[in-house]
């Protein structure tokens, strides 16, 4: 027996209490996989270990550097005041992911197949904490996810082109509301029918988007230097860098959810932990390294924008890196910039709306007992072999965000309260283990007090925006508490088969069955 199959055999999931739950995610899962070739495997048999300590590295460094990079440190230093505050709210939200990583490297290790925090939660808490969770996902995470990716996008591109011939160096963020909203919506519709079109093409084109998006990070960090070269007087000074600090405790609260919006990803190798090569040993090298790179990487980025463009500017600037580059460069600068950082955002939004179709495939999958959707979104097309109605609805879903959600803090505000709580519930599953279950296997233990600062910090920015921003967390927790009434009436819907399909028009029915073929069967095919 090899040493892999010896864990599989100690897994908990595969044993007593938790049997039907590893049986579930090992047959027919759920999981919100994070690389897409993973999401195309689905299948009715367990995933080969496949990823090593590198690979884990580049997949965690690589789903966490993105984005939030490009748009976050305008919005910190604004509700920060000052840019040596605005510095210390990235290490703290990059300590706080580690922190959260260290959980998660507990849980991944204790709990070794694919699925992230839906495995944990349904072992832990149950199936409706699992399908609180898997509905929240399809309903708020991703589309708002991907509606915050897509402004980020269109922002970039539509100040871009509005700034091509000003004799300005930084402009007022002064264009037109409509115009941004309408550039993203394009935006998602472009990767929407890439992603109906073609699955191959997306496959293949992950790792040059990636490649894509380290280079655009690096290029700032290296217009920080050449800034610093040409100017060291203009570098801001230690002893003035706290000058200006806002101290509510609602401003700092905001500041860390823009701060976590750019490090969310670092739950990313525990989705592919049951894919992970000595799971054991390699997990939690990966998180211990990874975030810590990441953390670097971020505030030497933060560290260029603040030498290049004066602190009061960079808190004006939802573009920061197309400043960055206008300053340094000028419009060559500016142009490069907005196109990787354009190519970078399409290729998130291209595999996320891939991840959140399949996803929303599997919840209405009739073999699944966490399906609740109707299986006519299950379904895929016969000649592009894509989920087409999936595709669709997370293509409504996001363009709803984008016109309605406020604009970017807004969609940070809300979708960060959605994602937290569930973080929040994770990290409190490592206690509640610790005590229910006391000789689970655990090959990683972190320390206990690590997922006791890690939930007392998360309950505090849980409770914040219900001050600062209770629009947007009253509709987070409407969602989430929606979703036990949906719990229930889908559970009687299958048991007592209730077969709401044959209440569809004769005539609009066939037409459904001679276009498309039911989830299991393309299942198969991937």
């Amino acid at each position: 027996m090899t040493r892999e199959d010896e864990g599989e055999a100690r897994s908990p999931l595969m044993r007593g209490r938790g049997a039907s739950i590893g049986n579930e995610f090992a047959i027919n899962p759920m999981p919100l996989l994070s690389s897409t070739e993973e999401e195309a495997d689905i299948a009715t048999f367990s995933p080969s270990r496949t990823i090593g300590i590198v690979e884990g590295i580049s997949l965690v460094v690589g789903m966490i550097v993105g984005s939030g990079i490009f748009s976050s440190p305008g919005n910190i230093v604004s509700l920060t005041g000052s840019a040596g505050a605005s510095l210390l709210i990235w290490i703290v939200g990059g300590s706080l992911a580690w922190m959260g990583a260290s959980c998660f490297a507990e849980l991944g290790t204790a709990l070794p197949v694919s699925g992230g925090p839906q495995a944990y939660l349904s072992y832990a808490y149950g199936p409706l904490t699992s399908f609180t969770f898997t509905f929240t996902s399809i309903s708020i995470i991703k589309p708002s996810g991907a509606a915050l990716i897509a402004i980020i996008f269109s922002e970039y591109v539509a100040r871009f082109f509005y700034l091509l011939g000003s004799n300005e160096v930084l402009s007022s963020n002064d264009i037109p509301s409509w115009i941004s909203r309408l550039v993203a919506c394009l935006g998602v519709l472009l990767v929407s029918l890439i992603n109906i079109i073609s699955t191959r093409l997306l496959t293949r084109t992950q790792t040059v988007l990636m490649v894509i998006k380290i280079a655009a990070v690096l290029l700032v960090v290296v217009l920080g230097v050449i800034a610093a070269v040409r100017s060291p007087d203009q570098i801001f000074s230690p002893s003035k860098a706290l000058e200006g600090t806002k101290v509510s405790p609602s401003s700092i609260a905001l500041a860390l959810y823009s701060s976590l919006w750019a490090f969310d990803g670092w739950d990313q190798s525990n989705y592919v932990a049951g894919e992970m090569k000595n799971v054991e040993r390699n997990l939690p090298i990966v998180i211990h390294t990874s975030i810590p790179l990441t953390i670097i990487i971020f505030l030497l980025a933060n560290i260029a924008y603040l030498i290049a463009i004066p602190v009061n500017l960079v808190a004006k600037s939802n573009t920061i890196a197309l400043d960055l580059g206008d300053v340094v460069l000028g419009n060559v600068g500016s142009g490069l910039l907005t196109c990787l950082v354009a190519v970078s955002t399409l290729g998130a939004l291209t595999s996320g709306s891939f991840t959140t179709s399949r996803l929303i495939s599997s919840a209405a999958s009739s073999n699944s007992e966490a399906g609740f959707l109707p299986q006519a979104l299950g379904a895929f097309n016969k000649r592009t072999q894509t989920p087409v109605n999936a595709i669709v609805l997370q293509l409504i879903l996001t363009c709803v965000y984008i016109i309605i959600g406020g604009g970017f803090q807004s969609l940070v505000n809300f979708y960060s309260v959605a994602i937290w709580y569930f973080y929040l519930l994770c990290a409190l599953s490592v206690i509640v283990l610790r005590m229910k279950e006391p000789d689970l296997h655990r090959p990683y233990k972190t320390w206990i007090a690590i997922p006791m600062i890690f939930s007392s910090v998360t309950i505090f920015l849980l409770c914040m925006p219900v001050f600062a921003a209770p629009l947007e967390a009253a509709a987070a927790f409407g969602f989430i508490a929606l979703s036990v009434p949906v719990y229930f009436i889908s559970n009687y819907i299958k048991f007592r088969k209730v077969d709401i399909v044959n209440h569809i028009p004769a005539i609009i029915r066939n037409k459904f069955k001679k276009t498309y073929k039911p989830l299991s069967s393309e299942m198969q095919e991937f």
